[in-house]
């Protein structure tokens, strides 16, 4: 057993070591009154956060990513929270058209907080803590 937490912490990237981290905080009001704390790595979408064995937990069960993280659907559907972080991760660019195809075939779509897990890049600079709020329904049309 000690082999194997040696091998995986070998191979796991360390969130306490990365001050790059961006503490997720997933509300999924429909699901569970209070909301899950998961923390994002440099380079992490949701899709990863979601595949990944250790971090991944019960939003693997609320997530279906059924096109495997490549905007060909929209089963990870989120609202962001705040209006400046969903301003802050586009980096001043608009929503790429794929995923703005995607998003007009979700669920409860609502402008300026609608987007794709998928597609939501956790490295964005000045962005350290962010809220997402997962929609009661998804659209699988994959």
């Amino acid at each position: 057993v000690t082999a194997l937490i040696s091998s995986l912490e070998a191979t796991v990237p360390s969130v306490a070591d990365s001050s790059d981290a961006i503490e997720l905080t997933i509300n999924i009001p429909h699901i569970q009154p209070t909301p899950l704390s998961v923390t994002a790595l440099p380079g992490d979408t949701l899709f990863t956060i979601v595949s990944d064995p250790v971090r991944g937990g019960v939003l693997s069960e609320v997530f279906e990513c059924a096109c495997g993280g490549v905007m060909g659907c929209s089963t990870c559907h989120v609202f962001i929270d705040d209006e400046e972080v969903y301003a802050a991760l586009l980096e001043g660019k608009e929503v790429e058209q794929t995923e703005e195809d995607m998003l007009d075939l979700a669920a409860g779509f609502e402008e300026g907080r609608s987007r794709l897990g998928c597609n939501v890049h956790f490295e964005k600079a000045g962005v350290h803590k962010l809220g997402i709020t997962v929609p009661p329904t998804t659209n699988n049309l994959w």
